[in-house]
């Protein structure tokens, strides 16, 4: 019985070892920054966040005319963003069709004030639409616009180009980066294609203390 008990002692340390090796080896390699959060397509409840900047903060979006979805107001929104119980707020007006959007919160410049960064679209109809990434910044109280790019679009019926994104911090100065990475359908597959307005930039890199159009292709690309 004592020899049960000492086998079962050494078994369950063996199990306890191998588990906290592979939680250590589990740890996922420094790599991307992600979003703090994000509204994914449409407007959600608004968030909460605690920040170093501005303290307790609240982002929402809000369509503009929730009843009559089908009118020409249904792609207009107001993000808004409020600190200090809500005796401070900063609004910023956007559209996008079909009412679809994507709006991730995250601080780039890590000085405690998050940055938002927001993709909209324009257009309706087949292998029309459009969209943008756009760079928001909470500057003295409003929100500015701190970069954008081009990032979606057709160049033929069927035949898209896009761009992914991610937080990278390029030159390792603590500060975060929106790299763009292009994507597009292969070409010859649609029809009356146009591959030339392809933008030639395969990777964009913006900073949020650039001008609008000041976004940066990496040497070399």
């Amino acid at each position: 019985m004592a020899r049960c008990k000492v086998l079962l002692f050494l078994l369950i340390a063996a199990l306890l070892v191998a588990t906290a090796g592979y939680a250590a080896d589990a740890e996922p390699a420094e790599g991307p920054a992600q979003p703090t959060f994000a509204f994914l397509t449409k407007p959600d409840r608004p968030l909460n966040m605690v920040t170093e900047g501005l303290g307790e903060i609240e982002i929402a979006v809000m369509q503009d005319d929730l009843a009559e979805l089908d009118d020409d107001f249904a792609d207009s929104f107001t993000l808004t963003v409020s600190w200090d119980g809500g005796e401070k707020t900063a609004e910023y007006a956007f559209q996008s069709s079909y009412g679809l959007f994507r709006l991730e919160i995250i601080d780039l410049t890590r000085n405690g004030t998050p940055e938002m960064v927001l993709v909209t679209g324009e257009g309706r109809g087949t292998s029309v639409r459009s969209e943008t990434l756009e760079i928001l910044s909470l500057d003295e109280g409003a929100i500015t616009p701190a970069g954008t790019a081009g990032y979606s679009a057709f160049f033929g019926s069927g035949a898209r180009w896009w761009y992914e994104h991610e937080y990278v911090d390029m030159d390792d100065d603590g500060t975060l980066e929106v790299v763009l990475h292009q994507h597009h359908t292969p070409i010859g597959e649609g029809e009356f294609e146009k591959p030339e307005t392809i933008p030639p930039d395969k990777v964009i890199v913006l900073r949020p203390t650039l001008p609008a159009e000041e976004a940066e292709a990496p040497d070399g690309e």
